[in-house]
């Protein structure tokens, strides 16, 4: 019962805020007004034959939208509770790290799949047009429920493991987008060598997006393991939970904060040192120009999470996303300047 004690405080909480109200039915506009963004480009209107492009490009769409919402909903809340200084409080009671990331669970997720519930009728309306079975339509949606538990794990991990928010957030959309797409690639080098050929499949199985892309039957690489990568994606984001549980149940003590071991590297020292003679009169230059350059230039890299992930983020829409897309639309010669802008 102290589970459901828990669990039902952090779902009266959730219930009494507006947001959650709110995200179900701006989720839903916004999907809708995609939808049919996306019916109008590809011609759906006159063209029946355009459901199966339109389905595909707003699932993959859905599928992003999980990933984002997932991370973002769970990566700041037990790490909130450790910056607050209420996470101690918990453990004074009767409670376990178990049940505190089970509760926690429930208040994070249920904005989140309620938001997915709510794009699941517009993602049933290409199933209306023709060209599309109810089965390709039900492993989508199972692959979809498979890509936000995945992106919640995620955001827990990152949760559990930082401690600032920024920190948290970066680190769960880094997560996710590695393990998402990254598998994705790395799968696609190995299947274009003979010697590593057979390992394409077995590597994609934990990416959740070769979940969704194999949803239609088709073979991605070899044979179609849609089954295999649902079950495996479903494991590993149980097992990701399970580790934030056991994580959480040693590291919830404060501590006191000690040097970090990068931080003892003598190149990084001398990296990030402000007093020499050009950093000075380059920040002495920067004051002249603007306050905010000369607070900003304090130190050489002050964000290094953010840049990369910034970097990777750029990388993936400019190589895999925006081409994809491009040719989804199939728009002639504005076909790559479409897919780039939608990504």
């Amino acid at each position: 019962m102290r589970f459901l004690s828990v669990a039902e405080r952090e779902l009266r909480a959730a219930a009494r805020q507006k947001a959650t109200y709110r995200t179900r039915w701006i989720t839903a506009a916004i999907f809708f007004a995609l939808l049919v963004w996306l019916v109008w480009v590809f011609n759906g209107f006159r063209n029946r034959r355009a459901a199966p492009e339109v389905f595909e490009v707003f699932s993959i769409l859905t599928f992003v939208y999980c990933l984002i919402t997932g991370t973002a909903w769970t990566a700041d809340g037990i790490s909130s509770e450790r910056r607050d200084g209420t996470l101690g409080l918990l453990f004074l009671t009767n409670l376990n790290s178990a049940e505190i990331i089970a509760g926690k669970l429930c208040s994070s997720a249920l904005a989140s799949v309620y938001a997915l519930f709510a794009i699941f009728p517009m993602l049933a309306l290409p199933l209306l047009m023709g060209g599309i079975t109810f089965d390709y339509f039900a492993r989508t949606v199972l692959a979809l429920l498979n890509g936000i538990l995945f992106s919640l794990a995620a955001g827990f991990v990152a949760s559990v493991v930082c401690v600032r928010q920024f920190t948290a957030i970066a680190l769960a959309m880094g997560l996710a987008i590695s393990v998402g797409g990254g598998l994705m690639i790395g799968a696609a080098v190995a299947n274009s060598y003979r010697a590593t050929r057979p390992l394409a499949d077995w590597l994609a199985v934990f990416s959740p997006l070769y979940t969704l892309i194999c949803a239609d039957g088709t073979r991605v690489f070899g044979v179609n393991r849609y089954w295999h990568s649902l079950a495996t994606v479903a494991c590993m984001s149980l097992a990701w939970l399970g580790l934030t549980t056991l994580w959480l149940a040693r590291t919830w003590r404060d501590r006191p904060k000690n040097v970090r071991a990068w931080h003892r590297i003598k190149f990084w020292k001398r990296w990030n040192q402000p007093a020499s003679a050009s950093r000075v009169a380059l920040r002495r230059r920067l004051l002249e120009i603007n306050p905010f350059f000369w607070l900003d230039g304090r130190r050489r890299i002050s964000a290094p999470i953010f840049m990369a992930l910034a970097v990777s983020i750029m990388v993936i829409t400019a190589e895999v996303t925006g081409p994809f897309l491009g040719r989804a639309f199939a728009a002639g010669t504005f076909s790559l300047m479409i897919g780039l802008l939608v990504a």
